[in-house]
């Protein structure tokens, strides 16, 4: 996974994520809302608005045969509610492993380290755009 600043909104992140990791993304973002009922929760997780915003760039209410996997465009918010539903949905959700997975389609563990990349690609793009880095924190961190 790689990010960029987005060359058209300074306060967008472009993340080139694979098909797969859309699915992920998109898949726990899904299974979060569905076990997620209070708003309150919800929004101290995703932040203001941000269920609105990641429900339209992961193409949460698309079937899933017309999703069409790609760059995610993101502002800061999306991606710390993104990352910290990651997080929420691999520690909180109660169920036992075998659960998760047929729930969130991966392991735990896999959740988690998808949020930890998103991590390394942010710093990498803010690197990037400050002239301060010559590598992309993705690469460092194996995606």
């Amino acid at each position: 996974m790689e990010a960029w600043q987005d060359a058209s909104d300074d306060d967008r992140f472009v993340f080139g994520v694979g098909e797969e990791q859309f699915h992920l993304l998109r898949r726990g973002l899904i299974v979060y809302l569905a076990t997620e009922e209070h708003p309150v929760a919800r929004s101290l997780v995703l932040g203001p608005g941000g269920r609105e915003s990641l429900e339209g760039a992961l193409q949460a209410g698309a079937a899933y045969a017309d999703v069409v996997p790609g760059p995610l465009s993101l502002t800061f918010e999306d991606v710390r509610g993104l990352h910290a539903m990651l997080l929420t949905l691999a520690t909180f959700h109660p169920a036992s492993e075998q659960d998760f997975v047929e729930r969130a389609g991966y392991f735990r563990e896999t959740v988690r380290q998808m949020a930890s990349l998103l991590v390394w690609a942010l710093r990498g793009a803010m690197e990037r755009s400050a002239g301060g880095g010559e590598g992309d924190g993705a690469a460092e961190a194996g995606a």
